[in-house]
Parts: C-alpha cells; sequence; structure tokens
C-alpha cells in the first residue's frame, strides 16, 4: 500500500507543475503578441521615417533602424522560447498521463499481491495444520515477489517521471523571465523608436512652418 501512496503522492506533485507550466506559458503568449504589437507599431514609425529621410541626420536614421532591429531580434527569440515552453508543457502532460497509468498498475499490482499472500498465508497453515508440505506456496511466494517488484518498480519510474517534470518545469519558468525580460526591451526600444521619429515630425514641421512665415 505504501508504494500506492508514494505514486498519488508523486501524481499530485506533478499535476501541481503541470498547472505551473499552463499558467507559465498563458502569461507567454501574451507577452510575445506584446512583442508583435510593438513589432507592428516599429513599422508603422520606420515608414514614417522613410519619408523623411531627408530631414535625418546618419547618426538619427542608425539609431532608429538599430532599435528595430533589436525588437526584431526580440520577437524571434521570443519565438523559439515560445515554442520550448510549448514542448516542455508538452512533456509534463505526457508524463502526467504516464503517472496515472503507473498509479493504476501500483494498485493492481499492490492489490493482487495482498490476494496472493493471503493464499499463501492461508495454503501454509492448512499444511501445517495437515503435517503436508505446501507444494503451490513456493509458486504464490514468487508471485508475492513478482507483485511486490512491480508495485517498486511504478515508484522508480514515478519518480523519474516527477524529476524530469521538475527540471521541465524549471526550465519553462526560465523561458518565461527571459521572454519577459525580452519584452520589457522590446516596449523600451518601441517607445525610443516611436519618440525619435515623432521628434523628427516636429522638427520637421517647425521647419516647414518657419520657412513659410
Amino acid at each position: 500500500m505504501h508504494s500506492v501512496i508514494a505514486v498519488d503522492n508523486i501524481q499530485t506533485e506533478v499535476n501541481s507543475w503541470t498547472d505551473v507550466i499552463l499558467n507559465e506559458n498563458l502569461g507567454v503568449y501574451e507577452m510575445v503578441l506584446a512583442i508583435e504589437a510593438d513589432f507592428i507599431v516599429k513599422n508603422d514609425a520606420m515608414k514614417s521615417m522613410d519619408q523623411m529621410r531627408n530631414e535625418m541626420s546618419a547618426q538619427e536614421i542608425e539609431k532608429i533602424e538599430k532599435n528595430g532591429d533589436l525588437i526584431i531580434d526580440a520577437g524571434e527569440e521570443a519565438g523559439l522560447l515560445t515554442l520550448a515552453a510549448s514542448q516542455q508543457g508538452k512533456k509534463v502532460y505526457k508524463g502526467s498521463r504516464n503517472l496515472a497509468r503507473l498509479t493504476a498498475k501500483a494498485r493492481k499490482a499492490n492489490r493482487d499481491a495482498e490476494v496472493a499472500e493471503m493464499q499463501l498465508k492461508s495454503e501454509e497453515a492448512n499444511a501445517e495444520k495437515d503435517e503436508m508440505e505446501c507444494d503451490i506456496c513456493p509458486g504464490l511466494q514468487d508471485k508475492v515477489e513478482r507483485l511486490k517488484g512491480e508495485s517498486k518498480n511504478a515508484v522508480i519510474a514515478a519518480g523519474q517521471i516527477a524529476e524530469q517534470a521538475r527540471e521541465d518545469s524549471r526550465n519553462a519558468y526560465d523561458n518565461g523571465n527571459k521572454i519577459k525580460e525580452l519584452h520589457t526591451q522590446s516596449d523600451e526600444r518601441r517607445g525610443k523608436d516611436v519618440e525619435a521619429v515623432e521628434e523628427v515630425k516636429r522638427r520637421v514641421g517647425r521647419r516647414r512652418s518657419g520657412t513659410s512665415c
């Protein structure tokens, strides 16, 4: 019975890791969408810049384009990290399903072992009472040991799944933090690009206004 309890406890732990990864991935997808939105805003700013290149210095153009490239890089890296997080989530979910099968297997092996052990004790008692050898007792003893071994192996396999789930969960969490950082960088670069282009617009507007006067 201890093996069944052990597998149950491990399954509870892995289920909690699964929930953590799913929640983490939801936040990841939202941040990736935000980075994609920054990319769209960046493109609009670049289009405006293209119309004013003659009014801009080479340094201004280079700075805006560099920020734009960083937003593109952030989007690409975030996409790769999101794919990795999704794969990790699938692995943990699959592990959770395997644990459910292991739990069922451990329960059956434990139950069958208890039945075989009771039968063994009964046969041993009858043989002792009749002062006879128990011909089927060795086979029953082997059956009990085999079933206990199956239950023990289920616990070992469950522990391996749990360890993998912990690692995948940590990786998913780390990927989420990296994407948060990329989102912060993208948001900052997008703001700088927009502000730089708007400043050029204001400068051009003032210049044209002064010319018309």
